[in-house]
């Protein structure tokens, strides 16, 4: 058969992956599939990109594309014009959307089938199924409307891969994936800033998660499933002679257990020998100064913790099996042998008050060291907090509720609180992040450089590292493409500044913060009296520390 599959639009800031897609391409080549891939990240007119496509493909038999509720209306706008372009192409829908909730998403999209859970095994049995003209209420992990009833059938049991070393390799090209050019600027963020030739590669190490967090939710359900060293090392030689690449994101909820502490010790041996660096996730009670050192020696520059807040309290509801006391001893190990953190402090579960979140504002601003995010939950579909606000009739009608370009609509009270003062909290929230969310480095030069072919300014830039005080030099880096443009709405400008530069150390690999007004400084056209009410994170601090570490103080010369 001749499939076409498409990542739909990003929306609202969040990404829409193909990864999860590149794996169903992988499968449906192997059993023999002609496939084409489209990424759609930026894409606003689905029937056009379609158009395009079809001049040069001819017949597409299948066109198949999936993502999170959250790209809803993408999807919809996306299934509209491949139904338009190729009328006589069977719809499949795979992905969170149609797994969290198979009959809404299959009476709201016009797909014929729903691929439930992961997709590689349905996708291909679905498909030999359906050109052998056999019945496809035979096959687990289907969903789909019956023509003749209307009835939406949903199979009793998903078609979850057990032995991840049985799939192929994602097949990442075929979505564009190309980690070489010459032209590509080093990106300011989590860890590309990291060299100027960064060429980094994801691997998906794990599947499914063992934990049962309140705001998440597994669609696979918690049956954790690794694949072997041998598996993981295999796709890194390849992504290596292939792309020759230098850093490689080891991706999957947790990769190094508690209960087996010895695959870890064995898989950082093997990254040392191949010099690379790289970054991966991690539980904190999974970790040991032991394990910490083996990673460092080994390459690793940036890991991602499950924190999610430091309130005992907050911690127990969200069924997180930590406690402040174990997070602090893990990031202060982390932090002393000098490797990357990145973790959240999410707001809103159910047991929020205001002593919670006084609490935990309190430890971060003493903390910022460790560059933590502070975040409002997001009420994720099928998660505990979700069918909590259902069943209290917090969202009220569910498709509704989905229905938005705006992932922040997702943001609803489940709290404790009135809904004035989560309100009041959510805005404390932005501005804590804005004027306090900073740990700064010192700007010694700062210039475009060039532009690249595709219009991206790149930059060079120099600056000391406040963590080790060592000195850094970056000759293209990126800064977003609207960086420095100057527009008649004033809110725009503010905003494009109103993000820090944020960089990776060459000396010691943590990140810091180059706050904007330093870049203000830097370029002597910008209207200075746009800014002139931001507040410097440092004054903030020492009036903090002054008052005796008192955060309602704090809030009150804030607010």
């Amino acid at each position: 058969m001749n499939v076409l599959l498409v990542v739909p639009a990003a929306v609202g800031g969040l990404p829409s992956g193909y990864q999860g897609m590149a794996y169903i391409s992988a499968c449906l080549k192997e059993s023999g599939h002609t496939v084409s891939c489209i990424h759609g990240a930026s894409v606003t007119d689905y029937e056009k990109l379609l158009r395009d496509f079809s001049r040069k493909s001819g017949a597409i038999d299948i066109v198949g594309t999936g993502g999170m509720s959250v790209h809803l209306r993408s999807i919809k706008k996306l299934i509209a014009a491949a139904r338009s372009v190729f009328p006589d192409a069977v719809v499949l829908l795979g992905g969170n959307i149609v797994t969290c909730m198979p009959k809404l998403m299959m009476r709201e999209l016009d797909a014929d089938f729903g691929i439930m859970g992961e997709g590689e095994l349905s996708t291909v049995h679905l498909l030999q199924t359906l050109s052998e003209g056999g019945d496809p209420r035979t096959i687990p992990g289907v969903v789909f409307k019956d023509p003749r009833s209307g009835e939406i059938h949903i199979s009793d049991k998903m078609d979850i891969p057990q032995d991840l070393d049985a799939i192929p390799f994602p097949d990442m090209e075929a979505f564009g994936y190309c980690p070489t050019s010459n032209s590509r600027p080093t990106e300011s963020g989590m860890g590309s800033s990291l060299r100027d030739d960064e060429r980094g590669y994801g691997i998906l190490c794990t599947r499914s998660c063992p934990y049962n967090c309140s705001f998440c939710y597994h669609p696979p359900g918690h049956k954790f499933r690794q694949r072997s060293l041998e598996n993981i090392l295999a796709e890194i030689d390849m992504a290596i002679d292939r792309y020759d690449i230098n850093h490689v994101n080891l991706g999957g909820e947790v990769i190094f257990t508690k209960s087996n502490p010895e695959f870890g010790y064995a898989l950082c041996n093997a990254l040392k020998k191949r010099k690379l660096t790289w970054n991966n996730q991690l539980m904190i009670n999974a970790v040991t100064d032991d394990l910490l050192r083996a990673m460092k020696d080994s390459g690793c520059v940036m890991i991602s913790y499950g924190i999610e807040s430091v309130s005992d309290k907050i911690l127990k509801s969200m069924r997180k099996g930590t406690t402040r006391a174990q997070i602090e001893d893990v990031l202060e190990m982390t932090y002393s042998h000098s490797i990357d953190i990145q973790g959240n402090i999410l707001f809103g579960d159910r047991e929020e008050t205001w002593e919670t979140f006084n609490d935990s504002v309190s430890w971060w601003l003493k903390n910022p060291k460790y560059m933590l995010e502070l975040i409002q939950i997001y009420v994720c579909p099928n998660s505990d907090l979700y069918l909590d606000a259902v069943k209290r009739g917090i969202i009220k009608n569910e498709l509704e509720f989905l229905d938005t370009d705006d992932p922040r609509d997702w943001i609803v009270n489940v709290t404790k609180m009135s809904d004035a003062e989560y309100k009041e909290m959510a805005r404390r929230i932005h501005e804590l992040r804005t004027l306090c969310g900073y740990f700064p480095g010192v700007l010694k030069r700062f210039y475009c450089r060039e532009t690249n072919e595709n219009g991206r300014k790149m930059y060079h830039v120099e600056t000391v590292c406040p963590h080790c005080s060592g000195s850094n030099r970056y000759e293209r880096l990126s800064l977003g493409a609207n960086f420095g443009v100057l527009s008649s709405d004033e809110r725009t400008v503010y905003q494009t500044f109103d993000r820090p530069m944020i960089l990776k150390c060459r000396n010691c690999t943590r990140r810091y913060h180059i706050p904007n007004l330093h870049l203000i400084d830097a370029l002597p056209k910008t209207p200075r009296r746009m800014f002139g009410t931001h507040v410097p994170s440092h004054k903030l601090l020492e009036l903090y520390f002054k008052r005796g570490g008192n955060i309602n103080e704090l809030t009150d010369a804030l607010y």
